[in-house]
């Protein structure tokens, strides 16, 4: 995007659903791979292997390092979310099992409740902390935590600001500001039907925030 931020469109349900985002010049488009998750991601391997305009962001939730190999080898991710309880450890286990020979980045969602959350980013190494409002369904909640919260953010890591993001918050977005802050991350504020965005209103959002 044009300020140095980017954008990521996440719950994308189909592979015409994510062309139709792309379109938007968005940077990432993340595809759930859960099936508790009301937008889990339904393309095949076939009608992925074209590659896109967009990075390919796999959202997972405490899944077998195994299995998000073969999702990454199969729809061509260039990126892997971890949106459950991982670890640290299994971290390192998971980068083991992709092996040297992918590039693809790892991003990791924290939950956040409490200040306190932002205070423990530093622990993990990772190329991308997504800061989302902690829900008992793991996401997609449309509620927002507490922006002022991000004074405790001292990591390296850069992140993604997630967690109920809309149209309305525009203004405010633009307004603030965080050396680590990389861009943003919406979801369901932006939708027709789970898995199903509006891509108008998602136009509208990327031309306020980054064209003003």
């Amino acid at each position: 995007m044009d300020n140095g931020q980017c954008l990521k469109v996440c719950g994308i349900g189909t592979p015409s659903m994510r062309q139709q985002v792309e379109a938007l010049g968005v940077d990432y488009v993340g595809h759930i791979f859960w099936e508790r998750s009301a937008r889990c991601y339904r393309g095949t391997a076939e009608e992925d292997a074209t590659p896109g305009t967009a990075i390919r962001v796999g959202v997972f939730v405490d899944e077998e390092p195994e299995i998000i190999a073969q999702r990454v080898a199969d729809h061509r991710l260039g990126a892997v979310q971890l949106h459950g309880h991982e670890t640290p450890e299994y971290i390192s286990q998971l980068r083991q099992t992709l092996g040297n020979a992918v590039q693809v980045a790892i991003f990791k969602a924290l939950h956040i409740a409490s200040i306190d959350d932002l205070r423990d980013a530093a622990r993990w190494d990772v190329d991308m902390l997504v800061l989302d409002t902690a829900t008992p369904k793991m996401g997609g909640s449309g509620k927002r935590w507490q922006w002022q919260w991000l004074e405790a953010y001292d990591a390296d890591t850069p992140f993604l600001l997630s967690g109920g993001l809309r149209l309305e918050d525009a203004a405010a977005l633009r307004a603030l500001h965080h050396p680590r802050l990389a861009g943003f991350d919406i979801n369901s504020q932006f939708e027709i039907s789970p898995g199903v965005k509006d891509v108008e209103l998602v136009k509208r959002f990327t031309q306020l925030i980054f064209h003003n």
